[in-house]
């Protein structure tokens, strides 16, 4: 004899539960859900379950249609979300780590997100215009951005993670060099129209570096190290080719092309930029202007950079300002003596 399974009609359905129903069913589920053989039997049925291409379309429509209905619903879970993490801290550094472990395993469902995600907004700007905005009003929140903040500390609380990002944001603007040329503009704007942000970012990045000197060494090497690689997206190579030139430097080019010698303007060599290279010769012309060499710190930065350049076998000649200014005749006769 064969039974057939019945299907009870949902008493409740179309109406909405309690608090108490809510809090009711959350308890059963969750004494449910410490036994260990239950959650694994939940996670395979439930990967058979997903493995349906139907079902995971039908369940995303269902998920976008109740948010579209309950708009409030989305900070709600949010809220609901954040509150757990802060409270289990923990349980958030789990997640990471198996998010982690989940994405080196399958490095393809890692770029086949990243790939939505960047369509979702490529397409829809009107969406990409209300994150921005959204984020812009969470983080004048001062909770919100300190719990940010505390975040990121424990994301990017290992050399390995740090190098993780920076690794992918490289990738990521190579792969898309119009987005990373965008984002370029939109913050030389910000710093253009907010000054006080770039002193006290520079502020706090020099008592950052104070207090973790190791952290600050290990930047500097990794600057240095990026800029020697790629040259071309150093700020000096990038503020050439748009055709900017110092007043300095376009009289110490006059000279110099009135004397008939052939040399390279802002040379890369091992992460600096030359003045003027006489590379023949390997001689380094540098234009001290008054105002950058008169900061804190230029002088010993010149000092370090030019002998790391002497090492590698260039000879420097150095002219101040006020002589490329008043004494061209002088600067004349002094490179041509050594030069020609």
């Amino acid at each position: 004899m064969t039974i057939e399974k019945v299907k009870k009609p949902h008493g409740n359905k179309g109406k909405k539960r309690t608090p108490e129903q809510c809090a009711k069913i959350a308890t059963t589920t969750k004494k449910a859900m410490a036994d260990k053989d239950l959650r694994k039997r939940m996670k395979e049925s439930l990967k058979v379950h997903y493995s349906d291409p139907e079902v995971r379309k039908k369940m995303s429509e269902r998920g976008k249609k109740y948010y579209r209905d309950n708009p409030d619903a989305i900070q709600k879970n949010s809220d609901a979300v954040q509150k757990y993490w802060d409270e289990n801290p923990d349980k958030k550094i789990e997640m990471s780590k198996i998010k982690k472990k989940q994405y080196d395993e399958h490095p393809e469902l890692k770029e086949k997100l990243s790939k939505i995600h960047t369509e979702r907004f490529k397409n829809n700007p009107e969406l990409g215009k209300h994150h921005s905005e959204k984020m812009k009003e969470l983080y004048e929140d001062n909770d919100f951005r300190e719990r940010m903040k505390n975040i990121r500390k424990i994301a990017m609380g290992t050399p390995e993670a740090r190098q993780n990002v920076s690794d992918a944001m490289n990738k990521f603007h190579e792969e898309h060099p119009e987005w990373a040329e965008e984002q370029s503009k939109r913050i030389t704007e910000v710093h253009k129209n907010n000054p006080h942000l770039v002193e006290n970012n520079s502020k706090f990045m020099k008592k950052f570096h104070k207090e973790n000197p190791e952290i600050a060494k290990t930047h500097s090497k990794f600057i240095k190290q990026f800029f020697i690689d790629n040259p071309h997206k150093h700020p000096v190579y990038i503020q050439m080719q748009k055709g900017y030139i110092s007043s300095l430097e376009k009289i110490m080019m006059e000279i110099l092309d009135s004397l008939n010698i052939e040399y390279i303007h802002n040379h890369p060599q091992i992460g600096y930029f030359i003045d003027f290279a006489i590379i023949d010769k390997k001689i380094a012309i540098e234009c001290d202007g008054e105002y950058w060499h008169s900061l804190p710190g230029a002088k010993e930065h010149d000092e370090e950079r030019q002998k790391i350049l002497e090492d590698e076998g260039w000879n420097f000649i150095r002219f101040e300002e006020k002589e490329i200014n008043e004494s061209q005749d002088g600067i004349t006769k002094t490179l041509n003596r050594l030069l020609v």
